[in-house]
């Protein structure tokens, strides 16, 4: 087969049209059914094992593939309250700001995000709550 997709631009795509069309959802395994096999294969996948540069904000936008709205919509948020904020308290915020998610996708994102370094919540920090890492945070640099 000529010009087959490499496994990485599959994954891609697949990601883009999930961003599109069920935003706020964290894709985590692509399911492939073969008629002459008596399991699928399942290839995980999702914002967690991209590569890092992937998953930067800057990377997808010069890539042109969607981020989620969910996970700029806390971005934009924890960047906007300019202190830490607990899970609770960023729910609250996004609500005030017209940012309505489920609790559940937000706590997927999170995760997500802390995987990737782009946010942190270090256990013993005062006060406790999500935080911008430096590399995500161009305006804690300059």
């Amino acid at each position: 087969m000529a010009d087959a997709p490499s496994l990485p631009e599959l994954l891609d795509a697949v990601r883009a049209y999930c961003a599109v069309n069920e935003p706020g959802l964290i894709p985590s395994h692509l399911a492939i059914h073969f008629y002459n096999a008596p399991a699928p294969m399942t290839l995980p996948f999702g914002p967690a094992i991209a590569p890092v540069a992937d998953r930067s904000p800057v990377a997808n936008e010069e890539r042109g593939s969607p981020l989620s709205r969910c996970i700029t919509d806390i971005l934009a948020t924890l960047r906007e309250a300019g202190r830490p904020l607990t899970t609770t308290r960023l729910m609250e915020e996004l609500w005030k700001k017209g940012r309505e998610w489920c609790e559940r996708s937000v706590q997927n994102h999170l995760k997500a995000l802390m995987e990737d370094g782009t946010i942190e919540n270090p256990p013993d920090a005062r006060p406790r709550g999500y935080r911008l890492t430096d590399a995500a945070d161009p305006e804690a640099t300059s």
